[in-house]
């Protein structure tokens, strides 16, 4: 187990279901109405994103812990990955308990 806290960066909307389910040590900080300067600000100190974006004017002056971008939906395409740290992982949410284009 960590001896420190996870960092964990996550929309309001996911944040109070994640905590409950987290095991480890963690630090949950909510993103929600930052500016893109405020939003690079956090990612300096953080090791784990949760988002469907990581745009570039997000990216740190200077290189943080940042070690996942975990997508909220099954593409990756709102996260700009050239801008990502050296090392980070980016991954995505493959299955829905049922089809998308069903009623």
């Amino acid at each position: 187990m960590p001896s420190t806290p996870l960092r964990i960066l996550i929309p309001e909307l996911f944040a109070a279901d994640l905590a409950v389910k987290l095991t480890i040590p963690h630090e949950i900080c909510v993103l929600k109405d930052q500016s893109d300067a405020e939003v690079a600000d956090l990612l300096g100190h953080t090791d784990v994103l949760v988002s469907g974006a990581y745009k570039a004017t997000w990216k740190p002056k200077e290189a943080g812990p940042l070690r996942l971008v975990q997508s909220v939906g099954a593409g990756i395409d709102g996260i700009d990955i050239s801008v990502l740290p050296k090392g980070c992982q980016v991954c995505n949410v493959y299955g829905h308990e049922r089809g998308v284009a069903e009623p």
